[in-house]
């Protein structure tokens, strides 16, 4: 678990090095990374290295998604990229909620189990 915070904390700080600004929305590309994990492992019963290579691809579409969007704001203010990792960190958070509402993972096909 700790490779993981590392992982996450190595990316919060390339993309303030380079951006010059920290990414809100950065904790919700990776939430949408695992729930995309787990979905397809769990789910769609692929394989496990199968469903990660297939979550850290879609998810760095996303993220290179966001930053098309961010980066021509990047010389015109700092605070509109700022509001912007803000509103994009909201739209991930609510896509998730909507998407773990209708079941997409349910817990009696978990093949652990929990106690």
């Amino acid at each position: 678990m700790g490779a993981v915070y590392a992982l996450v904390a190595m990316g919060f700080s390339i993309v303030y090095r380079t951006m010059g600004l920290v990414n809100f929305a950065h904790a919700d590309v990776v939430m949408i990374g695992a729930f995309l994990a787990a979905t397809l492992f769990v789910t769609m019963h692929l394989p496990f290295a199968v469903a990660i290579t297939a979550a850290v691809l879609l998810t760095a579409v996303i993220g290179l998604g966001i930053e098309r969007i961010l980066r021509p704001l990047e010389s015109k203010d700092l605070n509109l990229m700022l509001i912007g990792t803000i509103g994009f960190g909201i739209m991930l958070q609510r896509s998730m909620s909507a998407a773990s509402s209708s079941r997409l993972i349910n817990s009696s096909s978990w093949p652990y189990r929990v106690s």
